[in-house]
């Protein structure tokens, strides 16, 4: 083989193993993976929060505490729980504090700061115009706007 044909073999080599390296430089063989494990997190992000209680219980490991707040709540038949209604009166955000003016189950509004326990629901978080609360069921949040119907779930838990 001559010299000549040495060289443009070696440079048609090089160049199509320098276009191939560009191009698995930009092909990503795992793009679908990506993609599945994004869904699967978008999935566990939207399923519902355990409740502050739930989370204590779950970490406390003590028989006694499982018989006197169950893991899971009953939702249907004869004594089952039935989810709190809430309406949202006010909000009231400073240095110090956050609290809530809420009305629960109909009831006198009252105000509630982050962190306090009002029955079986708790005062996680206020912003401008919504609270969140933690209730046996999971977390819910309430806007400004909603009526106490509209503040209602509206799926079934667990269906």
């Amino acid at each position: 083989m001559s010299i000549e044909k040495t060289r443009i073999v070696l440079s048609v080599g090089a160049v199509t193993g320098g276009a191939l390296l560009l191009l698995l430089g930009f092909i990503d063989p795992t793009q679908s993976d990506s993609r599945k494990l994004d869904a699967l997190a978008k999935d566990a992000n939207a399923a519902p929060k355990l409740s502050t209680l739930a989370k204590k219980t779950a970490h406390s490991g003590s028989a006694d505490s499982l018989v006197e707040h169950p893991i899971f709540v009953m939702t249907t038949g004869t004594g089952a729980y039935a989810e709190k209604t809430f309406q949202l009166f006010g909000v009231s955000i400073s240095a110090s504090r956050k609290a809530a003016l809420v009305g629960i189950d109909g009831a006198s509004p009252a105000w509630l700061r982050a962190g306090e326990l009002s029955g079986d629901v708790q005062l996680i978080d206020v912003q401008a115009g919504s609270a969140r609360f933690d209730t046996p069921l999971g977390e819910r949040t309430v806007n400004m706007s909603d009526t106490p119907a509209a503040a209602a779930p509206t799926s079934s838990v667990g269906g």
